[in-house]
């Protein structure tokens, strides 16, 4: 018995802290990919002032809820989404980014300006891009470094562009959530007076 106490003491806690910085279902700015628009829409003075605003999932002909495109078939085959949040997290405890995305066609993610992750994209991040292939909705989890992308404490720019496989295309969906793992510190280093066994 003794000795299963001092494993738990040794070992009280096994997993990482983690805190969701952008759920499901969250509420972005959001442009129809309809014309050209500047390479500048990932940076932080970016201003959204004439875009729309509308909830997570990005959607038509597949699923509910959210935002649905009612005029995107035959109309245009991307979506710009924008979001700037602020992480209450010190920089010494930003680890990984684990995002989990369900999309359908496909998609390019951009932290702080920089890409972060991309499934099913094209190479072209323009306004009539599509995607390579068509697919159904499916939901990846994709570990980011936070180190790659600059994440820090305060404010950071989230964007997603959303592509269709096709303008005949019947159905696009898009959704995201990020989760920021925080490293357990460092623990006090243990020393023993006994060489390794057992005692009576």
């Amino acid at each position: 018995m003794k000795k299963f106490f001092l494993l738990l003491f040794l070992f009280p806690l096994c997993h990482l802290n983690s805190q969701e910085i952008i759920p499901e279902g969250s509420t972005w700015y959001y442009l129809k990919g309809k014309s050209d628009i500047s390479t500048s829409w990932i940076s932080e003075n970016f201003s959204t002032s004439t875009w729309s605003a509308g909830k997570a999932p990005f959607r038509y002909g597949d699923g509910s809820g959210g935002t649905e495109l009612t005029d995107m078939q035959n109309s245009y085959t991307t979506v710009f989404l924008r979001k700037v949040i602020s992480v209450d997290i010190p920089d010494s405890l930003i680890g990984d980014i684990i995002a989990r995305v369900s999309y359908d066609d496909g998609f390019r993610l951009w932290i702080n300006g920089i890409e972060a992750a991309s499934k099913n994209a094209p190479a072209a991040s323009t306004y009539d891009a599509v995607a390579p292939t068509a697919i159904e909705t499916i939901t990846d989890t994709i570990t980011i470094s936070s180190s790659k992308v600059n994440l820090k404490n305060g404010k950071n720019v989230i964007c997603v562009l959303v592509y269709n496989c096709s303008l005949s295309s019947s159905d696009l969906f898009f959704d995201i959530s990020l989760i920021v793992q925080q490293p357990m510190p460092k623990g006090p280093e243990v020393n023993f007076s006994h060489p390794g066994g057992y005692y009576n």
